[in-house]
């Protein structure tokens, strides 16, 4: 009976350990699964994440952008968009001269676009020069620069000389340059 006792205690351990043997080779194999989909989800979340996060930045931008649809007319003014708006520049340079008390003379208006022949990308910043003769005194030609300066249309000053003539009124030739959106 010891015997038998005996042997059914040592084929009951031979199953354990062979049942042990056994799962642990199954489960060994369904571990390292578990463990890349535990990997790939936490992957798959920090992206998700991510995304979120880019959602969220859109949809800043895109209620930023509702909000100050209404200031594009005036950034228009600033940087006319699909053409130079020369008539209205013009205008608008007259009535500043007007106001300061400066006779202005011998427009030209240089487009180096023109000049070069190239096509202009889509979109872009392109210039345009304006060349000027002001006539007036000093405190006239200071307070037409203050208001090219002040305007809304966005205007460099690229040189300006001055000169006296024969009835000692002053004469500044002035080099303008603009810009517009093509």
């Amino acid at each position: 009976m010891i015997d038998y006792l005996q042997s059914k205690i040592v084929a009951g351990a031979i199953l354990l350990v062979a049942c042990f043997g056994v799962g642990y080779f199954f489960t060994n194999q369904q571990w390292a699964a578990y463990i890349a989909a535990k990997a790939e989800v936490a992957q798959s979340e920090a992206r998700q994440e991510e995304l979120n996060d880019a959602l969220a930045s859109i949809q800043a931008f895109i209620a930023a952008y509702k909000s100050r649809l209404s200031d594009a007319p005036a950034i228009n003014l600033a940087l006319p968009a699909k053409g130079s708006d020369l008539p209205n520049l013009l205008s608008s340079i007259e009535e500043m001269a007007k106001a300061s008390g400066v006779v202005l003379s011998n427009f030209q208006v240089t487009d180096p676009l023109a000049v070069s022949g190239k096509p202009a990308p889509e979109n872009s910043i392109q210039t345009q020069k304006i060349d000027l003769v002001a006539s007036g005194s000093y405190a006239s030609f200071v307070n037409f620069m203050t208001r090219l300066q002040s305007n809304l249309r966005l205007m460099d000053l690229d040189h300006a000389t001055v000169r006296a003539d024969e009835n000692g009124q002053l004469q500044y030739n002035i080099n303008l340059r603009t810009y517009y959106q093509k």
